[in-house]
């Protein structure tokens, strides 16, 4: 296609860019038509529950008179009313504001602007940011215990450090706590110190600290602030060797009877050097056993030939982390009659208080196993559908039900399908179903067990009549369009007057009468040579 002034791609190229250049304009004018407005605040340094003066520049940069300003927070409060602004005119308002230590944490403040122009409503948030030097807290409040846990002595010691980072002294700080009902104060603390309190408590029941640092500051002595820390447990050292002992028939002899010691932990504190014997027959069954606190059970088993009354008692001695000395003695237990014939009849019950918990975790399940049959069950192994093995027994005996606590890790919402298999002493295999469990997470649940609350924040977005971002990418657009126009019309100009030139070539050659072979151009000039050659030859003829 020949592309020269009269060209039809030359007229659409020209087209697309007065409608570029137009709407360009018009993006420019609607950005321009509207009222600038700047924020300035003092002082440049304050705290929460300070008052800043807060000066707002309105310029109204469009050709109509502004009218109906009004003023307010972001949620619609404290409304004021602004003066009329003419065209072309600046006006100032000055505001007052108490400032809040979630508007410190964030940086950030909105307020709303309703206004009238040119017989419009227009609303637009005026955000801005405090600096970032605000966004620091002035007034740093940390706890450290020694240990969740009381010493051996009984005592456990708790440090407070408070530290000023602000711009300001801070003035009558005190701190109070609900463990052994703590109270220290100092008069002053100023800019960049640092102060430690020290307190030892006797813990001799279950504690928690709860501490509040009270005070203000020399700017503003009337007015106080506080810091309140989470709640901290302190537990007293103490013991809970929990423990139980079975009798069965062995697996492999129907003369021989197995006796189980199941021995947990429950306490706080480490079981050391522990020694079980025979309280009947005596002798070491085991010896340098170490529970930790709050240890999985384990379980020690012996066997015994089926002698007599088939009786068994055994005792459990050793010392604890504190120094304590333990000289425990089980119930006597007695081999079941049935034992030696029968089968066993075991069935499950599963159950936990965290149904419904807030987000996923670890939940705590507890089980109950009762064998109601006249035969022990041996190789006993609970599981879940989904989760498999979760824990396994030796032998359950008839009687007394066996209980454990397990914890089970939930990610969504699920249906908990527990199931024992076991064996009878003849190897024959059974199975037995506890009652599905459904946990679902819900706001509102309990909290389950290793997770962490999170904190979301809400930023919201300015409303104005003119968009700063529209109005750039609309710029980019029409500048790249106006180079791309730009580049194809001077190419285009280019070969148009060197096609001009070779016609004008052509016609000379004609009108002096030169009949010789003009030179190869471009497709363009080729057909200038055709056309020249074309009059010549008419003329010739005629």
């Amino acid at each position: 296609m020949r592309f020269s002034v009269e060209s039809p791609l030359y007229r659409l190229c020209c087209t697309v860019l007065s409608i570029g250049f137009l709407f360009l304009f018009a993006v420019i004018a609607e950005a321009d038509s509207d009222i600038d407005i700047t924020v300035a605040y003092s002082p440049d340094t304050f705290q929460a529950g300070d008052t800043i003066t807060i000066q707002f520049s309105f310029n109204n940069t469009t050709e109509y008179d502004c009218t109906e300003l009004y003023i307010s927070n972001a949620d619609g409060s404290g409304q004021e009313h602004i003066e009329d602004i003419a065209a072309g005119e600046i006006a100032r308002f000055t505001r007052k504001h108490p400032v809040s230590t979630e508007e410190i944490e964030d940086a950030y403040l909105v307020f709303s602007l309703r206004y009238i122009l040119d017989g419009e409503t227009h609303e637009k948030n005026i955000p801005f940011t405090l600096r970032s030097e605000m966004q620091e807290a002035s007034v740093e409040f940390t706890r450290r215990i020694s240990a969740p846990v009381a010493n051996q002595t009984g005592k456990a010691t708790i440090v407070y450090e408070v530290y000023n980072g602000g711009t300001s002294d801070l003035r009558s700080v005190s701190i109070s706590d609900t463990a052994d009902h703590y109270r220290e104060q100092i008069d002053s603390l100023f800019v960049g110190e640092r102060h430690t309190f020290v307190h030892t408590l006797d813990v001799v029941a279950d504690t928690v600290s709860s501490p509040i640092l009270i005070y203000s500051t020399e700017a503003n002595p009337d007015v106080y602030h506080s810091i309140t820390l989470e709640d901290a447990a302190i537990a007293p050292m103490h013991g809970n060797l929990e423990y139980v002992l079975i009798a069965g028939h062995s697996l492999h002899s129907a003369d021989t009877a197995e006796v189980v010691l199941r021995l947990k932990n429950a306490s706080n504190q480490e079981y050391r050097s522990l020694t079980v014997s025979d309280d009947i027959l005596g002798g070491v069954i085991a010896d340098s056993i170490t529970l930790p606190s709050e240890s999985e059970p384990i379980e020690i088993t012996h066997s015994y030939p089926i002698r007599g009354d088939a009786t068994y008692r055994w005792r459990i001695t050793g010392t604890t982390l504190s120094g304590d000395v333990i000289d425990i003695v089980t119930e006597t237990v007695e081999m079941p009659i049935s034992a030696k014939s029968g089968k066993p009849s075991l069935s499950l019950r599963a159950n936990t208080a965290f149904e419904e918990i807030s987000k996923a975790g670890v939940i705590p399940v507890s089980f109950e196993l009762n064998n109601t049959g006249s035969a022990s069950a041996v190789k006993v192994v609970v599981s879940e559908e989904t989760d498999g093995e979760i824990c396994k027994f030796t032998i359950i005996p008839t009687g007394t039900p066996t209980t454990r606590t397990v914890d089970v890790q939930i990610d969504d919402d699920r249906t908990l399908q527990f199931l024992v298999d076991y064996e009878s002493i003849e190897g024959e295999t059974q199975s037995a179903y506890a009652d599905p469990i459904n946990v679902s997470i819900a706001r509102g649940g309990l909290e389950p067990e290793g997770t962490q609350r999170e904190r979301f924040f809400f930023v919201g977005t300015s409303t104005g009549v003119a968009n700063p971002q529209i109005m750039t990418i609309f710029i980019a657009i029409a500048v790249s369009v106006v180079v791309i126009l730009s580049f194809i019309l001077i190419v285009s100009s280019r070969r148009a007057r060197f096609n001009r030139k070779v016609e004008a070539a052509a016609r000379k050659q004609l009108t002096n009468g030169d009949t010789g072979k003009l030179p190869r151009t471009s497709s363009s000039g080729r057909n200038a040579q055709r056309k020249a050659r074309r009059m010549r030859n008419r003329t010739e003829r005629r």
